[in-house]
């Protein structure tokens, strides 16, 4: 059976993320045939929406398959990992310009890349057993597929704590910090898919959804925002750290404070100073463009392949990052890592951007 199984019912098309044994990790075919299907799908009048769904019970997606990045780039390395990114993001820019509405039902894990494809649809619905996060500083690389757009639906303190530690949330602080549209119990998707497919226009898929739609369980950080801000709000990286370290041990933010502490140094250093210090992208697409640029240099970088040995394939969870520690972070590094003026730009492969 194929990783992505593409259908129609009633007025819409539909997606369904279809590799449970690797909590539908996206692999290059994957996103190929879904952005090929997306293609065809804009102009066909007689499909008016589509919907993406999962059919694994534990997760929606777990985000790209990295393991797959690792070996583009041992099969070319002078173009390095630049092709996987390319049909990643090129996917991506499909579905944040799609001229129709896009609905992602969301259940169990979704991460990285499958955060990514649940936000960049126009409508994410999730269930209470969702397990949100973006991990990417754990293995050298960084927040990417527009996360520098979508997680500012958040407060920014919350957008740095989840983007800088990968600190992974449920149901309750995705939607009292509004990353997610709506919440509908699990058990309610089968005859949510089943009314959606009969919609045809925006209007008739929000007031579907409302229809369906029941109180989150309560938040879990969100209770603790100010002390959010207080830590990840700041002006610099030293003060950040600063701040974390002074947490005790049986702090609700405590083991935020220890991914600052563990995980690579310049994956936390980067998403700061993308979300601090860069010009805030008004849409999706752009996000997705500078982040086509940062993705190769980060995947160039050693700690990406320790990254990925010591989490996902020795799992270890022993990286020996370079340079070690954030306290070795400067702002000239920074700046070098965000010069992108000598790069080749990712190929057109959207619509026309949605405003």
């Amino acid at each position: 059976m194929s990783d992505i199984s593409l259908s129609r019912k009633h007025n819409a098309a539909h997606i369904t993320l279809n590799r449970p044994q690797a909590l539908n990790a996206m692999t290059i075919e994957m996103v190929t045939t879904m952005a090929k299907a997306l293609r065809e799908w804009a102009d066909d009048d007689t499909i008016h929406h589509v919907l993406i769904t999962s059919s694994a019970e534990r997760a929606f997606c777990a985000g790209g398959d990295v393991r797959e990045a690792v070996s583009v780039i041992d099969a070319n390395p002078d173009i390095g990992a630049e092709p996987y990114f390319a049909a990643e993001y090129g996917f991506d820019m499909c579905l944040a310009t799609f001229p129709k509405p896009v609905t992602s039902l969301v259940n169990g894990v979704v991460m990285g890349g499958g955060l990514g494809v649940a936000r960049l649809s126009d409508r994410m619905v999730i269930s209470s057993d969702i397990k949100l996060a973006m991990p990417e500083t754990a293995i050298g690389l960084f927040p990417d597929v527009g996360a520098s757009y979508f997680l500012r639906r958040a407060p920014l303190g919350a957008a740095l704590m989840m983007g800088m530690t990968g600190q992974m949330i449920g149901a309750g602080d995705t939607m009292a910090w509004q990353i997610a549209d709506a919440h509908v119990p699990q058990a309610e998707f089968d005859a949510l898919f089943e009314a959606l497919s009969q919609c045809k226009t925006q209007s008739d898929i929000d007031a579907t959804i409302t229809q369906f739609e029941t109180n989150p369980p309560a938040p879990h950080f969100a209770n603790h925002n100010d002390e959010i801000t207080d830590i990840f709000c700041q002006e610099t990286l030293t003060v950040i750290i600063e701040a974390a370290r002074t947490l005790p041990d049986n702090h609700i933010l405590a083991p935020c404070r220890d991914a600052l502490l563990h995980k690579c140094p310049t994956s936390i250093a980067a998403i700061w100073y993308m979300m601090t210090k860069c010009d805030v992208p008004e849409t999706s697409y752009q996000a997705i463009l500078r982040d086509f640029f940062l993705a190769r240099k980060m995947t160039a970088r050693p700690d990406f392949r320790e990254g990925v040995r010591a989490v996902l394939i020795d799992k270890d969870n022993a990286p020996l990052w370079q340079p070690a520690s954030l306290d070795d972070i400067t702002m000239p590094m920074m700046q070098d890592l965000f010069d992108f003026e000598s790069m080749s730009p990712l190929p057109e492969r959207g619509f026309i951007p949605k405003s």
